[in-house]
């Protein structure tokens, strides 16, 4: 770009610059914004021609300095582009190496974590119903869950999950089992016709007072069972209950037809009388009463039955005399 041509008068001339080319040269009023050519042997045009090639190879000059400039510019921020990604590199391959360290780790822990072994959707089923029994006795109906049993059988939370999907098919199904377990109780031993019928209730009460012991777990949610009036499942064990006193009934019908029993109780009373004093035979177990303390117990509630409450009632008496006191609770 050429300067604009300033006024020409004599052997002097005025080249006006562009503002960011003007004399940096002050005045008594301010800098200098004319270049003066007073040089008399130039003409005009060469010094102007003069000028612009000095002005194009200023220009030139700056061009290559900004060239240099933007290119070291752009070096530094390369290096720093570069600097940048191998930081990134070498962050991504520790987490790498982290993540497989310790995928490696929980590989070993799986390992040597003991698991159950591999079994039929059955055997399964069975395997964990086994474990519920056992935290439902020892937690109640109320607070056993799904991560206690999946703990108890070692094995995953989502495994429970499939063959009880609810709390309230688990809850079910633990109470399914220990009803299948009393009703076949009785169904087994009351369906010996060879023996008379107050042998049969007599067989009845002894081996349900050998479970309370053998078959702990069973008792315990039993017991639960039985004083949870306000829950959803108490109509459950009222038909459970009718079951079992519809076959002790049974048998005392053929105890009073046969004159083993006496007929002065009703049969559905004295079935509902029996499976009262069940209750009593478990407190007695979980206290650790002597064995001649049950069986005593057991014969007096029998002998209730067969003879009537007058005749047994002075062997009841010896029985409560003989319990110790304050036995401790298990």
């Amino acid at each position: 770009m050429l300067p604009k041509f300033g006024l020409v008068s004599g052997q002097c001339f005025l080249l006006r610059l562009p503002t960011r080319q003007r004399c940096h040269h002050r005045t008594a009023t301010g800098p200098v914004q004319y270049f003066v050519a007073v040089r008399h042997d130039i003409p005009p045009v060469e010094l102007l021609i003069m000028y612009s090639l000095r002005h194009e190879a200023s220009e030139v000059k700056q061009s290559s300095s900004l060239r240099r400039r933007t290119a070291c510019s752009n070096n530094v921020h390369k290096q720093a582009t570069i600097d940048n990604v191998a930081c990134s590199m070498a962050k991504a391959k520790s987490s790498r190496s982290q993540a497989t360290s310790k995928s490696r780790t929980r590989a070993a822990r799986r390992a040597q974590r003991p698991r159950a072994p591999r079994l039929d959707p059955a055997l399964r089923r069975q395997h964990l119903l086994e474990c519920a029994l056992r935290v439902f006795a020892r937690r109640g109906l109320g607070e056993a869950r799904h991560a206690e049993i999946a703990r108890e059988g070692k094995v995953a939370l989502a495994t429970v999950f499939v063959y009880f999907p609810t709390r309230a098919a688990l809850v079910d199904a633990v109470l399914d089992e220990v009803a299948r377990f009393y009703v076949d109780m009785a169904r087994r031993i009351h369906a010996r016709r060879e023996l008379r019928a107050d042998q049969v209730l007599l067989e009845h009460a002894r081996e349900f007072s050998a479970s309370v012991v053998n078959h702990e777990d069973y008792a315990r949610i039993w017991l639960d069972w039985s004083t949870s009036i306000r829950e959803r499942v108490w109509p459950r064990y009222l038909k459970f209950q009718q079951e079992v006193a519809d076959i002790i009934a049974a048998t005392i019908r053929r105890g009073q037809r046969e004159g083993s029993l006496s007929p002065a109780f009703d049969a559905r009373f004295a079935a509902l009388f029996l499976i009262g004093g069940a209750h009593i035979v478990a407190q007695l177990q979980f206290s650790h009463q002597p064995a001649e303390v049950l069986d005593g117990f057991l014969r007096a509630l029998v002998d209730t039955i067969a003879s009537g409450l007058s005749a047994s009632s002075d062997e009841a008496s010896r029985t409560i005399a003989a319990m110790p006191r304050h036995r401790p609770l298990r």
